[in-house]
Parts: C-alpha cells; sequence; structure tokens
C-alpha cells in the first residue's frame, strides 16, 4: 500500500492538514482526500485517519472510515481491533444523538476488550456509556461515571476522563446545579492552553453554558472567544453551529448568533446539539415576552430531545413551554428507544434484509441467540412480522 501517492500518503496529508488547522492556519482546500484514504485495508489506519477527518470537520469521510474498518474487523475476526474501533462508532453516533446504536457500540466495544483483555479500551468505552446514561437522564449516570472517572485516573486515560467529566457535568447542568456542572467541564483543563487538546476543546460549549447560568459571565466569554480561534479554520458547520450559540450566550441580545446557530445546525447532523441551541433561544424569547416564537423553539427542542431518548432534557424543554403558558404532556417515546443495545442492533440489522443466520454472523452470536432477542422485540413493539418490523425501522431511524 505505501507507494508514493498511495493511501497511506493521503493519511499523512489528512495529519498535516489537521496540525495546520489546529496551529491556527488554513489547511487548504484539498485536505479530504477521500478517494486515496478509502483505498486503506487496515482496520486500525482506517480509524486513525477517521479520527484526523473527524477532527477536520468531515464528518461523512470520517464515518465512513470507521464503518467500514468495523467491518473489516469484524470480516476478519479482529476483536482487538473491533474493540477499540466501536469507541470512535459510539462516540460518533452520541454525536448525532443516536444515543441507542451509541450504547450498543460501546456495550460491544466492552465486551470485547474484556475477552482480549484490553482494559483500558473497555473503561473508555464504559466512559461512553456513562455519557450515553447522563443524556438520556438515567439515575444511575452519576455513579457509574464516577467509577470511570475513578478507573480513568490510576490508568491515566485522558478520553475516557473527558468522558466522564462530561457526562457528571451534563447530570449537573440538567438539574440547575452549573457551578458544580462548570467544575466538572473545567476539570479535564488545557483549554485555555497555547495548543489546547480535542479533548478540553470539546466541552467548551458546555462549560460556556454553564458559566453563563452561574453568573461568572466574563470566564464564559473568554471561554467562547478561545472556542472561537480553535474553530476558525475547521470547515464544520457542527462546529461552527455551537461556536456561534457561545456567542448567542455571552451577548447581551444573542438573538443573531442563535439564529446562525440554528442555520448551521440545519447543516449538520447532530439533532442533541440543535436541540438544545434551541430550548437556549427558546429560554431567551420567553424571557423577552416573545411567547409565540419561544414555544416555537421550546416545541421543537422537546419533540428532539424526546425522539432521541434525552428524557432529562425533554422535561427540562416542556417546562420552559409551560412557563409561556402552553400546556404541554409528555409525549410517548418511540419504540426503538425501549429496546436494549443487543435489541436494537438485532432490530437494526432486519431493517436492513438481513436474514438471522447473517445478523448472527455479524454479531458473534447464535442463531438461537439472534431468534430469542428477536422475539423480544416483537413483544415490546407489539409486531408480528419483520416486514411490520422493517416499517418500524425505517421509520423511526433518524437519517
Amino acid at each position: 500500500q505505501g507507494g508514493r501517492g498511495g493511501p497511506e500518503d493521503a493519511v499523512l496529508r489528512l495529519l498535516r492538514a489537521a496540525c495546520l488547522a489546529r496551529a491556527g492556519h488554513d489547511p487548504g482546500p484539498a485536505v479530504r482526500d477521500g478517494t486515496g484514504v478509502d483505498a486503506l485495508t487496515d482496520p486500525i489506519t482506517m480509524t486513525l485517519a477517521g479520527a484526523i477527518a473527524r477532527g477536520l470537520g468531515d464528518r461523512e469521510l470520517s464515518r465512513r472510515l470507521y464503518q467500514n474498518a468495523g467491518r473489516l474487523a469484524r470480516a476478519g475476526g479482529s476483536l482487538g481491533a473491533l474493540a477499540w474501533n466501536l469507541e470512535y462508532q459510539a462516540a460518533d453516533e452520541l454525536a448525532r444523538g443516536r444515543l441507542g446504536l451509541a450504547e450498543a457500540h460501546a456495550e460491544e466495544g466492552c465486551a470485547f476488550a474484556a475477552e482480549v483483555g484490553q482494559p483500558n479500551t473497555a473503561c473508555r468505552n464504559r466512559g461512553l456509556l456513562a455519557l450515553c446514561a447522563a443524556i438520556r437522564g438515567r439515575p444511575e449516570a452519576g455513579e457509574l461515571a464516577a467509577e470511570v472517572l475513578a478507573e480513568a485516573g490510576e490508568r491515566r486515560l485522558a478520553d475516557a476522563t473527558a468522558y466522564a467529566r462530561r457526562a457528571l457535568g451534563l447530570v449537573e447542568l440538567v438539574a440547575g446545579r452549573h457551578g458544580e456542572a462548570a467544575r466538572h467541564f473545567e476539570a479535564v483543563g488545557g483549554w485555555d492552553a497555547d495548543q489546547p487538546s480535542d479533548l478540553a476543546m470539546g466541552l467548551v460549549p458546555d462549560l460556556v453554558e454553564a458559566l453563563v447560568r452561574a453568573g461568572e459571565h466574563d470566564r464564559a466569554a473568554v471561554a467562547a472567544a478561545r472556542y472561537a480561534r480553535w474553530t476558525e479554520h475547521t470547515a464544520s458547520p457542527e462546529l461552527g453551529a455551537l461556536t456561534a450559540r457561545c456567542r448567542a450566550l455571552v451577548c447581551e441580545d444573542g438573538t443573531a448568533h442563535y439564529a446562525e446557530s440554528l442555520r448551521l445546525h440545519a447543516l449538520a447532523d447532530a439533532p442533541l446539539e440543535q436541540a438544545r441551541t434551541e430550548l437556549l433561544l427558546g429560554e431567551q424569547l420567553r424571557r423577552d415576552r416573545r411567547r409565540s416564537q419561544a414555544q416555537q423553539h421550546l416545541r421543537g427542542a422537546a419533540e428532539t430531545f424526546r425522539r432521541i431518548g434525552a428524557v432529562a432534557w425533554a422535561d427540562r424543554a416542556l417546562g420552559e413551554l409551560r412557563a409561556t403558558g402552553e400546556s404541554a404532556r409528555t409525549p410517548e417515546a418511540g419504540a426503538l428507544t425501549t429496546l436494549t443495545p443487543q435489541e436494537l442492533r438485532i432490530a437494526l440489522a432486519v431493517g436492513e434484509g438481513l436474514t438471522n443466520r447473517e445478523i448472527a454472523a455479524q454479531l458473534f452470536l447464535s442463531p438461537r441467540t439472534v431468534d430469542y432477542h428477536l422475539r423480544k422485540v416483537f413483544h415490546k413493539a407489539g409486531l408480528t412480522s419483520r416486514a411490520e418490523l422493517m416499517r418500524m425501522v425505517l421509520a423511526e431511524r433518524p437519517a
């Protein structure tokens, strides 16, 4: 593979572009050599290339590399590479608001990591499970995150630490304990350094919101400005949307910045963050007594939170909606959100048209185990046939 101009050279060009962007320089227009990196055949290298592409804001290329790497590792029975790859797939699905899939990947990654003796990989996947639990508003989220934080500290795992800290911070943020939330987000450290880590910067939008709500506007403004410099040369609608949201939070009247944030969110694939922006805008509009506009954004936020299973955030949006004078009932969750990670994996595979035997081979299960879980899916969803399940998956699965 390694000839001049080969796929490894394409990875090096991606890496160089990422270094330029993080140093505050324009990486240039021709940095995303999808044709070159798509020729890779090593799952580890493909996953690394996907992470670099994600840092440059090319989520489509990143996702394709992650998924193809996972398929290759699975087909080759490379459980160690697969366990590691599944962490990246889980983080990507989480960013897309697909919490069930994120949990399915992270749980599978934990199991494979334990099987091949990779405790660090298992810890990182548990950190993502804690983060999913926090976003869902599950009562065990704080305890799980604290356990991950303790283990990650002993093992000096910066990424698992960041997952756990964000989980703990989000638990506090949605509960209204803003000072405690800011403490967790800041504990990752380094966002104000000359060359901050991606992990530290990834928590800054959460930190800005927590600081503003805690009344620490000056510190929030500094963090927002630092985040804007960090994202300046990254061609990512998602990061641009978060930058605009940070600016909106630290402005006296952030309406225009919120509008820009929502415009960019519409170009991205991050429904959780889009709903959080709508919630913040709806809160501001309610304070400004612009009730009908506030209701529109709060309804949108509540529906998105409900759809992806972020129960605590949905409750907060509905509370704000009721404060506008609108009677709002908690909507029912979609059937897919009630499935366990293993059930969800199997349901989605059925939705792709796979047979039980094909699903069993893909998930390293026996056909009998697949059949057992499939019967539970039918019972929970009130279905009687694979055709009905396929229609449900197509109707409820996020794009």
